[in-house]
């Protein structure tokens, strides 16, 4: 969280847009979407047609509705606007509060811990990284966390924040207790950005429902990225935006193409550790797995392959991660246990 300056996000130049002969409108809304017209709403005044029709509208942070999240001192990290105010109101805080115990969470904690903060992970799951990790990986990251001057919350999750005079000054804990922070980071996972899919007539749930083409339920209309969910799963994650980005594109300019789900992994490197974690994690109660597993307590080493059915399911690795593209190599080829 150093000075930021002003660093281009751009994936193309502009000149890759006018030889591609690609009309970038900026700064301004969609307002609404005509399904019958084939038409849209500018906030501008302006109407434009289309044929066929791509939503990209991605996602925002999801922020709980409880008491105080409009506090001063109370931030995302969704938008470069968001590490501009941080980084300026960093200065002025000590003590931070980080709700949310997954990867993005983690990163923030450990970054604001190098900048010499006072830092708590507070979350409703006993576990860090519940997703990714079994509980013994969970345990070890969290061992590792408090040796390098993290603290961790977990079990008890955010009630509400507390205030005075506008300001953020703690997190008060679903058991009643309050911790003290002056600033507070909610990594608390992503809501899709789908209120003009809504107003379309678009079927939505917490995504926009797509098919192996990135159709939507009406007629001649894409999504992709994070407000889209191909059968049922959205991962938030940027390689799988791009490849439903890829695939909206090609079907709505004619082509054939159809998207694969794709394989999740994690890597996380912080707190004096390295991790890594693909697939499966070995919680589905539904399925019996059998396992592997080589831990080492005092080079704080493990890892931890899952198997159904023979074939290979998911792994971690901690501490040591030089294994993880055979573990990415395993799990495309389906390789068996032995």
């Amino acid at each position: 969280l150093a000075k930021i300056g002003n660093p281009n996000f751009s994936i193309k130049p502009d000149s890759w847009y006018e030889q591609n002969k690609i009309k970038v409108t900026l700064g301004t809304l969609v307002t609404g979407i005509d399904p019958e017209t084939k038409t849209l709403a500018l906030s501008d005044g302006e109407s434009r047609s289309y044929d066929k029709l791509i939503l990209a509208t991605g996602a925002k942070s999801d922020i709980p509705a409880i008491n105080g999240t409009d506090l001063s001192g109370v931030f995302s990290i969704r938008t470069f606007d968001d590490i501009s105010n941080i980084s300026a109101s960093l200065p002025k805080a000590n003590k931070v509060a980080v709700i949310g115990g997954g990867l993005l969470g983690l990163e923030a904690a450990w970054e604001f811990r190098k900048a010499g903060k006072d830092v708590t992970v507070v979350q409703n799951s006993n576990y860090l990284m519940n997703k990714q990790l079994d509980t013994k990986g969970s345990e070890i990251l969290q061992s590792l966390a408090e040796k390098s001057g993290l603290s961790v919350n977990g079990g008890k999750g955010c009630a509400e924040l507390a205030g005075e005079n506008g300001k953020v000054t703690g997190v008060v804990l679903k058991d009643g207790s309050v911790l003290e922070a002056d600033m507070v980071i909610f990594s608390a996972g992503i809501r899709a950005n789908l209120e003009i899919a809504k107003e379309a007539g678009i079927e939505t749930g917490r995504f926009i429902p797509v098919n192996e083409k990135m159709e939507t339920g009406v007629k001649d209309i894409y999504a992709c990225g994070d407000c889209a969910a191909y059968d049922g799963k959205s991962f938030g994650l940027w390689n799988q935006a791009i490849e439903m980005g890829k695939v909206a594109g090609a079907n709505a300019a004619g082509d054939e193409s159809r998207y694969e789900t794709i394989t999740p992994s994690t890597f996380f490197n912080g707190m004096g550790t390295s991790l890594f974690s693909v697939g499966d994690p070995g919680k589905n109660g539904d399925k019996k797995y059998k396992s592997y597993e080589v831990y080492d307590e005092a080079k704080k080493t493990y890892e931890k392959l899952y198997f159904v059915n023979d074939r290979f399911a998911g792994g971690i690795l901690i501490g040591d991660v030089k294994k993880s593209s055979r573990l990415l190599k395993a799990l495309k080829d389906q390789e068996t246990m032995e």
